[in-house]
């Protein structure tokens, strides 16, 4: 038996929200404080360390939980009584909006620079907005969740299989760039010595995620007790399948693994070294398995008690996504000034990414100060935020 929606937002929710958000700074204070933030990548496990390798692994969960739980909020719309017509339609528009954001506003914020002649780098907004204005179509078109559902499983599980099909974008005129912006990874130049973009999140597979976020809200009809125990044998199911098909080198990720008998360290990075650009079915089991698991363990999680602090966050993931971005760039340009540093290495060519100066960056220790620091300033103007949102509600 059902128990009555929930009118308000469930805890469990904007906590897990709140805390990939904190992660999420660390991995971009990587980007521009770290030495190699820029031109190096730590997920290689013939250059890495275990700490900088794990200081990257542990941030491939921002991403996914970032767009599944977007789905989700729009399904708990539905469950609270929103009209599906009228959903549709604000999901849509909220959903262009994204992708304006991402092209217009986040690019000068992200580098300190305004030539637009390099466009956007096409991040988790832009996949974001692109999911939404594909959920807010299917919900116009009066498609159910027994229709999204399939449809969501099927992009994830089945969008590795495209590059061994038949099937050619060069139908579409500048095929490149269409199957760069769908399903792949790389520069995009729009018309001739028009301006150029980095594509790094593709439409589809992101699609796919958000679309089985909205499915997944099913579980959140249910009484709490069995939505806990459900998405316990859901996490655990996405766990058990990723350890498997990995370890049986099965389908789903492009990058293979081999043990190395001489390290096993080495054997553990390459074993967890699954593709997010675009996300495989591999990548995404490792994360929204874990996620859902998350999820039950947060079922009991008070919006008032100890982790108050970041269910509030959680309810203002827009304002922080923005505001951390100017932030990480100007905490590195503080920490270059104190150091006596040249000012601006942190804002190469962001197409090619050159080599930075030599001299130039931090150690993965000065990474995780920045990170204190930034959220020092984050966390508070985040919770002002949220709580002048919620102002207007109260009265």
């Amino acid at each position: 038996m059902r128990e009555p929606t929930p009118s308000h937002r469930l805890a469990s929710i904007d906590l897990a929200r709140g805390l990939v958000m904190v992660v999420m700074v660390l991995d971009h204070m990587r980007d521009f404080v770290h030495r190699e933030g820029l031109t190096g990548d730590p997920s290689d496990p013939n250059t890495t360390t275990p700490a900088l390798y794990f200081t990257r692994w542990i941030t491939h969960f921002c991403a996914p939980t970032f767009v599944f739980l977007a789905g989700l909020s729009v399904r708990m719309q539905l469950l609270r009584g929103s009209d599906p017509a009228a959903l549709g339609k604000a999901t849509l528009r909220r959903g262009v909006m994204f992708v304006l954001l991402e092209v217009v506003v986040l690019r000068p914020l992200m580098w300190f620079q305004f030539d637009y002649s390099f466009l956007a780098h096409l991040q988790v907004i832009w996949a974001i907005g692109w999911g939404m204005v594909g959920l807010g179509l299917l919900l116009q078109w009066n498609a159910t969740r027994l229709a999204i559902a399939p449809l969501a499983l099927a992009i994830v599980a089945g969008h590795n299989l495209l590059p061994h099909t038949p099937f050619s974008f060069a139908t579409f005129g500048s095929g490149e760039s269409v199957r760069t912006l769908l399903v792949g990874r790389g520069g995009i130049e729009f018309g001739t010595n028009g301006p150029v973009a980095a594509a790094q999140y593709a439409i589809v597979p992101w699609l796919g995620v958000l679309l089985l976020g909205f499915a997944a809200g099913w579980l959140f009809d249910q009484t709490a007790e069995r939505r806990r125990r459900l998405l316990l044998w859901f996490g655990a199911l996405g766990c058990v399948a990723f350890v498997l098909l990995r370890s049986l080198h099965g389908y789903g990720d492009p990058n293979e693994w081999n043990v190395d008998p001489q390290s096993s360290w080495r054997t553990v990075f390459e074993f967890l070294r699954v593709e997010k650009y675009p996300p495989s079915l591999q990548y995404c089991l490792m994360t929204l398995g874990p996620l859902l698991l998350l999820l039950a363990a947060a079922e009991r999680v008070r919006g008032d008690g100890r982790l108050a602090w970041i269910v509030r966050l959680g309810r203002a993931p827009l304002f922080f996504y923005v505001l951390q971005w100017a932030a990480a760039h100007l905490v590195s340009r503080l920490f270059q000034w104190i150091d006596g540093q040249p000012i601006g290495w942190d804002a190469p060519n962001p197409v090619t990414l050159q080599q930075l100066p030599p001299g130039c960056g931090f150690s993965l220790p000065v990474v995780y100060l920045a990170w204190a620091v930034g959220l020092v300033v984050l966390v508070p103007l985040t919770l002002w935020w949220e709580r002048r949102r919620r102002r207007p509600a109260s009265r």
